[in-house]
């Protein structure tokens, strides 16, 4: 707590020092595009001042907090960076209003979004204090899926037969369309896989290329295939958040680190060939990403890329995000601060359980193609995570922004300034199609 007063007590100094900056003797409408051009422009110093002149003029500025976090997290500065964080959410209720469902959504979204950044703050903070060296592997235990018990750790679950081949995936599919997945290991893309020209499933099984694979394909597309696969019993009652969907490859490589979406739980039946796993600790995630410029391009984007400014600078072409370290590779992980790695090789017959959260990567027996068949979902023990991660990635009313309150008054929200132009949230059963509504 000592380091958040101190990182306060730093945030108070330059804000008191931007009372004599550049611009004290603006409007709050020119500072507000001041701090527009700058981070447009790739200024950060002189988008700190601006925030901190804003947050000067007006302590229950959360929006302006949280810009202000944002722009120290770029300029490496954590601790300030967490205490702007803090500063944010605790004003947040000042600022926006809570008198109907539509407002109490988009304040419990606003909330939801800046605690994850809070928390993604610290958690750095924590891994640049903590030692190198000092992972620790684990052998994944294995049971009977009857026996075992499904929490917070992975496990390797037996009991089940191998169901699936080659021939009846071709059978049932072999002409629906399907874009094949080529990792990237400098790829942005979810588990660094990049999608390929469109092919058939019986193209790409008679091919049998080395190179791509058939990478979570939703099996909705092929609807009997999708009647001969058995949801393993425990997760038969839970809601599908993905899948089920089919894995087929022919080479050994697999896609790269990286954690579901959703705060989803995730199981992976092998029906042919092996597939070896690592799976790490919910805690040790920013822990992969080998320096703080990796970290800061996985979780908190340039603002540039998000198109606000105009033009999208180049260096956003590879989209959204930082490749972390590979976790086969053994002399990679020892140079982070990882603290435990699970391993274990699934065989046909056998399903792989991975927690909430988890981050994992997983490769293909090279001497033989593996075939297999995954499902995201969601149960009693993940229904909290995951409807706290449905709430810090809603979408957002086309048109609808939310009214603030700012020195006592009610602000429309067309009349905000650019950076606290707060959309209003939709409920998850509301689909909005035309946006005159």
């Amino acid at each position: 707590m000592w380091l958040i007063g101190a990182a306060l007590a730093v945030v108070a100094a330059i804000a008191a020092r931007a009372r004599t900056g550049p611009f004290g003797g603006l409007d709050d409408a020119a500072v507000a595009a001041a701090a527009y051009e700058a981070l447009r422009d790739a200024r950060p110093e002189r988008a700190q001042r601006a925030f901190a002149e804003i947050v000067r003029r007006d302590r229950d500025d959360s929006f302006a907090w949280a810009w202000l976090g944002r722009v120290h997290v770029a300029a490496g500065d954590l601790e300030i960076a967490e205490a702007s964080f803090a500063r944010a959410l605790k004003t947040l209720p000042r600022r926006l209003f809570a008198d109907d469902a539509n407002e109490q959504r988009t304040l419990k979204t606003r909330r939801a979004q800046l605690a994850l950044d809070h928390a993604r703050v610290r958690s750095r903070i924590e891994v640049q204090r903590a030692p190198t060296r000092s992972v620790v592997y684990k052998d994944m235990p294995r049971r009977h899926w009857r026996d075992a018990t499904l929490d917070n750790e992975p496990l390797i679950l037996t009991g089940f037969d191998k169901g699936l081949s080659l021939e009846l995936i071709k059978e049932r599919c072999g002409s629906e369309k399907v874009r094949p997945r080529m990792r990237s290991p400098s790829s942005t893309a979810w588990a660094a896989m990049n999608e390929i020209d469109e092919t058939t499933v019986g193209g790409f099984i008679d091919d049998a290329s080395k190179n791509s694979a058939i990478f979570d394909w939703p099996l909705q597309y092929c609807p009997s295939l999708l009647e001969s696969v058995d949801v393993p019993a425990f997760a038969r009652d839970a809601v599908a958040a993905y899948g089920p969907s089919l894995f087929v490859s022919f080479a050994e490589e697999g896609g790269g680190p990286h954690v579901d979406s959703g705060s989803t739980k995730f199981w992976q039946r092998v029906h042919f060939g092996r597939k070896e796993w690592r799976v790490v600790g919910v805690r040790d995630w920013p822990r992969l990403f080998a320096t703080d410029e990796r970290w800061r391009r996985a979780f908190f984007r340039d603002a540039r890329c998000s198109g606000i400014f105009g033009v999208v600078p180049p260096l956003c072409d590879d989209g959204f995000g930082a490749a972390p370290v590979d976790l086969f590779d053994e002399g990679a992980l020892n140079a982070t601060t990882v603290r435990e790695v699970w391993r274990g090789v699934v065989e046909a017959g056998e399903v792989m359980y991975v927690p909430v959260d988890a981050p994992h990567q997983v490769r293909n027996a090279a001497d033989a193609p593996t075939i297999a068949v995954s499902m995201n979902y969601i149960d009693g023990g993940n229904l909290q995570a995951a409807r706290d991660a449905a709430a810090a990635a809603p979408a957002y009313h086309p048109k609808w922004l939310a009214r603030l309150r700012v020195r006592g008054r009610a602000l429309p929200g067309s009349r905000a300034p650019w950076y606290a132009r707060q959309r209003i949230a939709l409920a998850a059963e509301e689909a909005w199609v035309d946006s005159d509504v």
